[in-house]
């Protein structure tokens, strides 16, 4: 049998259509291209982690909410800077994945906490720019060299991260 000309574009839309629609996660929040943040469901690459003995978000316990993500923030740099400072690189590894992983979970926590909307494209870029600099430290760690734990942009990330915390929310009278 013959085919036509549109039988054969048919298949080719479609496909086209499922490769412009990408991994098809959705987040029904986030309705324009500036409302797409970092940990807003688009996680590629946790099985990979998982399968190059990274943890994944199913290893570690969560925080809760956005208060406890600063906690842990803070708590996970303390233990990579005090294992690198130290020369224990292996010990840095695990909470190197963890800080990785509550970083990627800060901006929907702080949505979801009743932060304001404005201070969201704040909160995304300083967890973008901590997950760059902990992405650093990754490589370092895995090719067994000691890089600087100590990072001024960071510490100011963080304590503005505590400041925000401290802003009025709608869930906080």
């Amino acid at each position: 049998m013959r085919r036509t000309l549109p039988c054969l574009l048919v298949p080719a839309f479609a496909l086209s259509a499922i490769a412009v629609a990408g991994c098809g996660a959705s987040n029904e929040r986030a309705t324009t291209q500036e409302e797409h943040f970092v940990g807003d469901g688009h996680d590629h690459e946790s099985t990979e982690r998982h399968a190059s003995g990274h943890l994944t978000a199913s290893d570690i316990e969560l925080p809760a909410d956005f208060d406890a993500a600063i906690v842990r923030i803070k708590t996970c740099r303390e233990t990579v800077t005090t294992a690198v400072d130290s020369g224990n690189l292996e010990g840095a590894h695990a909470p190197i994945d963890e800080l990785t992983l509550v970083l990627e979970k800060v901006m929907p926590l702080a949505r979801d906490g009743g932060i304001p909307r404005e201070h969201w494209k704040e909160i995304n870029t300083l967890a973008q720019k901590m997950i760059a600099h902990v992405e650093t430290l990754h490589v370092a760690v895995e090719q067994g060299q000691k890089p600087q734990t100590e990072n001024v942009e960071i510490d100011e990330a963080i304590a503005r991260l505590e400041v925000i915390a401290q802003a009025p929310r709608a869930d906080r009278k």
